[in-house]
């Protein structure tokens, strides 16, 4: 069985026979057998689960790998190739199709070596990423660096997790509306929603 289940392209998704596919498969396997059947941007994404004798980063249930990057203490799961990002979920509660998307439209979806490049959210993410404060961005990665050990530089941290989770607050309401009205203009909103749109996250 291969470590991720993404169809061919996305009209064979739709042209095959979902309960004749999901015979055979284990939990994990269905999950991410909903996962691409339900959202096709991640079609052309690896997705693995954690294995018991493998690290998350802080615990956390959801792990970008980008292409070429072979982690440090945690090391890349095995389950991903070096040649494409991928995803890796956590062990625990599966991690629903929407922050799979948010975590792939952030760290993976636009970069151009990537397969699952999206050049229309590519372009969307770096307007919002060009119209973003430099002075706030200092301030949020302050606030990592003190409060959540932080020790990359600035620019590492800001292109790999600050930026990409801005983005993904707003756009995939991972954020409570209290925070995303005082931390973004109208107009950071407004190409946020052109996302929304493309990934019919509206």
């Amino acid at each position: 069985m291969p470590n991720y289940l993404a169809p061919k392209s996305k009209n064979e998704m739709y042209r095959i026979n979902q309960e004749r596919e999901m015979q055979g498969l284990d939990m994990q396997q269905r999950h991410m057998y909903r996962l691409y059947r339900s959202k096709p941007q991640l079609a052309q994404t690896p997705i693995v689960f954690q294995k018991p004798n493998e690290q998350m980063s802080g615990g956390a249930g959801l792990e970008s790998w980008p292409i070429g990057e072979e982690g440090g203490s945690i090391p890349r799961p095995a389950g991903l190739p070096m040649d494409r990002g991928g995803i890796q979920m956590g062990l625990r509660a599966p991690v629903s199709a929407k922050d799979a998307v948010a975590d792939w439209a952030g760290h993976i979806a636009n970069n151009p070596n990537e397969p699952a490049f999206d050049p229309k959210l590519a372009s969307i993410y770096s307007r919002f990423s060009q119209s973003l404060d430099p002075k706030f961005l200092e301030m949020r990665y302050k606030d990592d660096v003190v409060n959540r050990g932080e020790d990359r530089p600035f620019e590492t941290w800001a292109s790999s997790s600050g930026i990409p989770a801005l983005f993904r607050g707003y756009t995939f309401n991972q954020w409570p509306d209290e925070f995303n009205n005082k931390a973004f203009s109208p107009k950071q909103k407004s190409i946020m929603d052109e996302a929304r749109t493309h990934l019919g996250m509206r």
